[in-house]
């Protein structure tokens, strides 16, 4: 298994499609259609981050999405950490969540920020790698609990 970290302003078509349909296997399309996933990825003033959890024969097994905060070039909001199920419980995503903590504090970044339904369970995950803060801060559209946790990076 490796973890490689895609530039967003070299991925070519194919490679985005690639990712966007791994995408859609796990999320409802009313989440991110193929535009707005196009156009998060071609946000270059923001940021967009790619990191690709891949088999040895190239198959996507992970992926984590995400992008500067728009109010704020310190802040880094993960938007997306997904595994495919027949690669779940193998330490594919706590993989990618060391590699982007690793990524981020290379740089200027002074905190991730995450969002997550409630009802994911995934409050414990977040907090092994130090994030902290947890509050309930509203709803999805579908009625779901909104979370917040943030991680600050030294």
């Amino acid at each position: 298994m490796k973890i490689e970290r895609k530039s967003t302003s070299l991925i070519d078509n194919k490679e985005k499609n690639r990712i966007f349909n791994f995408y859609k296997k796990y999320f409802s399309p009313h989440h991110w259609n193929k535009k707005y996933f196009n156009q998060f990825t071609k946000d270059n003033q923001r940021q967009s981050l790619i990191l690709v959890a891949e088999t040895n024969s190239n198959n996507l097994a992970g992926l984590i999405l995400g992008r500067r905060d728009k109010n704020n070039k310190y802040f880094f909001n993960l938007s997306i950490i997904v595994v495919d199920f027949k690669y779940r419980k193998k330490g594919i995503a706590t993989k990618l969540m060391k590699e982007l903590i690793s990524n981020l504090s290379k740089g200027k970044t002074k905190k991730i920020i995450i969002h997550f339904r409630e009802k994911n369970n995934l409050k414990n995950f977040y907090q092994k790698f130090g994030f902290c803060n947890f509050k309930i801060i509203g709803k999805y559209n579908n009625g779901d609990n909104k979370c917040f946790m943030e991680l600050k990076i030294v």
